[in-house]
């Protein structure tokens, strides 16, 4: 039996595995706007998560997860940017890809979650 791929993971350069954590957010374009959500699987590449509100696409978004079992984990800050969103049929939540953006500063965290997948 063979399984068919959906449009987004025809695209992924990097594999996804399951990663269901609390994850801290920030957007960048709305200072004010904060909170939390549950992450649903994380690759090198990217994150999705449940979202309780709607964010727009191309939403510059920073991260704060937490990376490890309690005893050995890392805190990590990663930038990213909203490349899809789709509403969760009969729910009040959406869920989001957001793509981890190539700069500098993502470097370290990018090494880290890599890092992480590979343990």
């Amino acid at each position: 039996m063979s399984m068919s791929l959906s449009p987004h993971e025809q695209k992924r350069k990097f594999p996804r595995f399951p990663f269901r954590d609390a994850v801290s957010y920030h957007l960048y374009q709305t200072p004010q706007k904060f909170g939390g959500c549950l992450a649903y699987d994380i690759g090198e590449g990217g994150v999705k998560i449940n979202f309780h509100d709607f964010i727009p696409l191309g939403t510059e978004i920073t991260l704060k997860m937490r990376l490890g079992q309690k005893s050995t984990s890392r805190i990590i800050d990663i930038a990213g940017r909203v490349v899809w969103v789709i509403r969760v049929p009969f729910s009040d939540y959406y869920q989001v890809g957001v793509k981890f953006i190539d700069t500098i500063s993502n470097l370290k965290p990018k090494e880290e979650i890599g890092q992480y997948l590979k343990s």
